[in-house]
Parts: C-alpha cells; sequence; structure tokens
C-alpha cells in the first residue's frame, strides 16, 4: 500500500511538468515554422477547394475577386498537386519569396497542365500573406492572379 501512495505523490509532479512542457512548446513554433503552415494553408486550400483557408492568406481587397474566380473554375479545374521548391526567407524585412510547382488540369480538356509560379508572402502582426505572385513558366492559370492589393490593406 504504501508503493501505491509513494507512486502517487510522484505521478502528480510528473504529470504536471508533461503538461507545462507540452504548453510551453507553443512559444516554440518558430517564424519559419508559420511561414510553412501558412504555405500549407494557402496551397492544401487551392488543392482541395478550401477557399475560406487559401483567401485567408490574400490581402483583403482580393479576398472576394479570389472566392469569386475560385468559384467560377471550380467545377472544371483539379489542382493535382503542388511542390514548394525553394523559400528565400528574409527575417529582417518579414518576408519570403517562394518558388511552387503547380500540377493542374482542366477536366474538360482532361491534360495535365504544370506552372512554375514565384509568390511574395509578408509577415504582418504574426500572419502571413501572399502579396505577389507571377508565373515563371508553364500554363496560365487565371486562378491566381494575385496582386491587386497591398500590405497596407491588412495593417488597417
Amino acid at each position: 500500500m504504501r508503493l501505491f501512495v509513494a507512486l502517487g505523490r510522484l505521478a502528480l509532479p510528473a504529470a504536471l511538468a508533461v503538461l507545462v512542457g507540452a504548453g510551453c512548446t507553443g512559444g516554440l513554433f518558430s517564424e519559419r515554422d508559420r511561414l510553412k503552415t501558412a504555405l500549407e494553408e494557402f496551397n492544401e486550400g487551392l488543392r482541395w477547394g478550401k477557399v475560406d483557408a487559401a483567401a485567408s492568406h490574400l490581402t483583403i481587397p482580393e479576398r472576394q475577386p479570389f472566392a469569386e474566380r475560385f468559384g467560377a473554375v471550380a467545377d472544371d479545374l483539379e489542382i493535382v498537386e503542388y511542390e514548394v521548391q525553394r523559400i528565400q526567407w528574409n527575417r529582417e524585412k518579414g518576408t519570403a519569396e517562394v518558388r511552387l510547382s503547380l500540377s493542374w488540369s482542366s477536366k474538360r480538356r482532361g491534360l495535365v497542365d504544370k506552372t512554375i509560379l514565384e509568390q511574395h508572402w509578408e509577415d504582418v502582426h504574426g500572419g502571413w500573406f501572399v502579396t505577389r505572385q507571377k508565373r515563371l513558366s508553364g500554363t496560365p492559370l487565371p486562378l491566381l492572379d494575385i496582386g491587386i492589393g497591398t500590405i497596407d490593406d491588412i495593417k488597417k
């Protein structure tokens, strides 16, 4: 019986240590991790039709036009896969240039096209936003004509 009481006394401090340790790891979520999460939310949102998730990483003036463009092509467009090829992160400026390869298909045509994009991301108040995007090569994808808004639209 004494053994169980002694183990019980040790279990409480051990459990508290685990809980406190788990809570502290939230502070270890780095700026780079937040960028990678934003990239994933935006691009997975495109791939799986989660318009709100993708649009949350756009400037405010671009969100509604993006949702409308997405709605117009949603039945025909299928994003097959994407690959982040390169991230150039500028910690001092809070910006990142991201090169992305996007494979997609128009269901009407039945062909898989590939588009290479360069996305410009900015960190504002702890959130990452796509502020510019341009096609470097491959087939144009009108859904991703982003760049109307400015980062000042987010800061308001």
